[in-house]
Formats: structure tokens, C-alpha cells, sequence
């Protein structure tokens, strides 16, 4: 029986579309990979060589006890867990007359692209306050607080749904921030209606067009 000499990953197939390189899948998404085995002479393995994989969650928990590897032609798959944010390790055994391995991890985050420790959408954010800023301290510039806030609050639905880097709905953090936008967005975006100087100002002007 020919010696298996070589195991890596390959291509990456699952519901969506994803870069096989970056190993950054999105959470809850179902992934499917696909594993080739070559022999010694560089030629797929056959189905007389069985492979497993056992697979350790983020918090350390063995999601995967060897589970076995489905053949075809051409590579062993099997659905890899997306359920937790963070990194998964992987050991990959295929055997027949010898046994050989290979070790590799992905990482899952919310929107499926590689984690940030301080993702972009938190410059967007850092932006809405800012317009938000300048339009409380310039009354003409009104309008830009009136865009912060609506920038604001979508950014907070989007931190709750769908996410970005490891925070969304399910994370403390992402609660918490989601939460403060999408409440600080609505106040600024309808506080003029509610300010006392500004219904002055209103009702003032609305006179004077009377008067003429």
C-alpha cells in the first residue's frame, strides 16, 4: 500500500464566497473543506486511507473527536463549526500503511472578514460623533448633525446585525455599542423638535411672515 507523504488545505467551498488563503469564515455559516491527501508519488489518496480530524473551539472545548473525513475522487471534506467567535485548531490524520498529519486553524468573526483590533467601523462611528460635534457648536452647520446622527444610528444597527471583527448582538460589547448608537443617532436626529430654544426661534419666525 502506497505511503501517504503529503495532507494540505485546499480550496475553500461553503454557502457564500470566501478567500481559501485567509481562513476567515463568518459565524454560524456553514463551511465545507476540502482537505487533499497525495501519496508518495504525488497522486491522490484512494479510498483505502481514512482520515479524521479533531477540531479545539475558541474556548478550548474538542468540537471534533476524530471525526471521519467523507472521500471523494479527488479530496476528503467535512462541516466545520462556525458557532463561536475566535480561533479554531485543527489536526487532520490520514492513515494506511503509515499515518501522517496536518495542523491548521481559521478563524471565525462576525462578517467574515479577518478580525481588527480596531475595526474600521469604529472610524465611522468616531466620524458620525464628530459632524454630530460641529453641528451643536455651529448652528449653521446644523445639517451636519442632522447627518452624524442618522450615520450614528445606522452604525449601531449594524453593530447589533450583522456585526463586525467579534462583536454583534450575542457580545457584550457589541450590545452595549449598538445600543448607545442607535439611541444617541435617534436623540440628536429629533432633538431640535424638543428644544425649547429652537421652537422659540420657530414660532418668532413664523410671526414676523404673519405680521407681513
Amino acid at each position: 500500500m502506497k505511503k501517504i507523504m503529503v495532507l494540505m488545505v485546499c480550496m475553500v467551498f461553503l454557502v457564500g464566497t470566501i478567500a481559501a488563503s485567509s481562513f476567515t469564515f463568518k459565524k454560524n455559516e456553514v463551511v465545507n473543506l476540502k482537505l487533499i491527501c497525495l501519496d508518495e508519488n504525488t497522486e491522490f489518496c484512494s479510498s483505502s486511507a481514512v482520515c479524521t480530524v479533531s477540531t479545539i473551539d475558541p474556548s478550548g472545548i474538542q468540537v471534533l473527536n476524530n471525526k471521519s473525513l467523507t472521500f471523494n475522487e479527488t479530496f476528503f471534506s467535512t462541516i466545520f463549526p462556525t458557532d463561536k467567535f475566535g480561533v479554531y485548531s485543527n489536526i487532520v490524520r490520514c492513515s494506511s500503511s503509515n499515518i501522517t498529519k496536518s495542523e491548521f486553524t481559521y478563524t471565525v468573526t462576525a462578517d467574515g472578514n479577518p478580525p481588527s483590533d480596531f475595526p474600521k467601523q469604529f472610524f465611522i462611528i468616531s466620524l458620525g460623533f464628530i459632524l454630530i460635534g460641529v453641528g451643536l457648536i455651529k448652528d449653521r452647520f446644523r445639517l451636519l448633525k442632522s447627518g452624524g446622527s442618522i450615520i450614528i444610528f445606522i452604525m449601531g444597527v449594524l453593530t447589533l446585525y450583522p456585526g463586525y471583527s467579534f462583536i454583534d448582538w450575542s457580545t457584550l460589547m457589541g450590545l452595549t455599542i449598538g445600543t448607545i448608537c442607535i439611541g444617541l443617532g435617534f436623540y440628536f436626529l429629533i432633538e431640535d423638535n424638543f428644544s425649547r430654544d429652537s421652537q422659540e426661534e420657530r414660532y418668532q419666525s413664523i410671526n414676523k411672515e404673519f405680521v407681513k
